[in-house]
């Protein structure tokens, strides 16, 4: 089953079902978003987890799974930190190992050991639909107690399909998660094992309940999409919410963070540029929204004379607005001697009489 290295040795290296369960989980997940295979993504990995002939080796596939899909779907964490930190890129890909092995999806290690442990103990975890919705609760149990540094589980792969996501109204992406292991395990239960006890047959059970965990998934998301329809359609007024998007390339964003003049005039100019037919538009708008980090400087605090320019520019672009306008920026907080700098959300609310006054 492993694809090299003796099963007495210490390192266990990936199995094929393993190497295929990361790529179908990376190719369910954004940006491919090809969400049917989540629901098959772990069925590879399963059958040779519970293969394997020792604990250890069934926690080094966990490992394995957890490398692939962190390296496969999160690459561009290297770049993020190489571009962002300044980190060389020697240091940027070892960030991006220590993340892959810690921090994306240490579940999987464990949930390996849970398996492979669970199907020593006899024919109900082979058989059992119901051991299969268990097995998908410990699964979102292990998700919630273990640290991530980011919590992209495999119920993010049902974003693409509109009935399912309404899952997450009542539980959260841990309903989609739990929704979408418990169908790999369903999955799971109809191949072929030789551990399946003497006189124990195929029980189709697992087909039926799988069928109907995912008819019910649809049958409900589909009655929270028509009542979301009906309320909006009885709705009194619609709410016209303007969202700026500027496209400013990350070289200017770092530029202008580092002090460079030119690239903060960019930024906001480019954000006024887009803002300003939106400001005029009919129907009014009720919001305006620019994005994190997208006001370059210190709300209330303008440092040098370029700071002062941009601060009363944009102070001006406030005043013609009719609507509150939300956006990011960044802010300090100052205690003592020491200094933080955080990004920050700010709100802005129209002023009618200053506006009647100044704009």
């Amino acid at each position: 089953m492993a694809i090299s290295a003796s099963s007495g040795a210490f390192v266990q290296w990936p199995a094929w079902g393993t190497a295929a369960s990361a790529l179908l989980v990376v190719a369910s997940l954004p940006p491919w978003g090809l969400t049917p295979l989540v629901f098959v993504a772990l069925v590879p990995w399963l059958h040779g987890v519970v293969g394997r002939e020792s604990l250890a080796q069934a926690l080094w596939q966990g490992l394995w799974l957890a490398l692939g899909v962190a390296l496969l779907g999160s690459w561009w964490l290297a770049i993020a930190v190489h571009d962002f930190a300044g980190f060389g890129w020697v240091g940027s890909v070892c960030a991006l190992l220590l993340y892959a092995g810690f921090a994306a999806q240490p579940q999987l290690v464990v949930f390996a050991g849970v398996a492979w442990l669970a199907t020593r103990r006899g024919g109900f975890v082979r058989t059992s639909g119901a051991a299969a919705l268990l097995g998908a609760l410990v699964y979102v149990a292990i998700e919630g107690v273990l640290p991530r540094l980011f919590d992209v589980g495999l119920g993010v792969a049902l974003h693409t399909s509109a009935p399912l996501r309404q899952l997450a109204a009542f539980g959260g992406v841990d309903l989609l998660t739990a929704l979408v292991v418990a169908l790999n395990l369903l999955i799971w239960q109809q191949i072929p094992a030789v551990d399946r006890p003497a006189g124990t047959g195929r029980s189709w059970r697992p087909v039926w309940m799988a069928l109907a965990l995912i008819g019910g998934a649809l049958s409900l998301g589909a009655i929270r999409l028509a009542a979301i329809e009906s309320a909006l359609a009885d709705a009194p007024r619609e709410l016209q919410v303007a969202l700026v998007q500027g496209s400013v390339v990350n070289a200017d964003r770092l530029a202008w963070a580092r002090g460079d003049e030119a690239a903060a005039e960019r930024q906001l100019d480019r954000y006024l540029e887009l803002s300003k037919p939106l400001v005029r538009r009919a129907p009014a708008i009720d919001l305006l929204v620019w994005p994190e980090a997208t006001f370059p400087g210190i709300v209330g605090r303008p440092s040098g004379s370029g700071g002062a320019s941009r601060a009363a520019r944009f102070d001006r672009f406030a005043l013609t607005l009719d609507a509150p306008m939300l956006f990011g920026a960044y802010d300090l907080e100052e205690e003592g001697d020491e200094r933080t700098l955080f990004n920050a959300i700010f709100a802005i609310e129209p002023d009618p009489w200053a506006r009647r006054q100044g704009g």
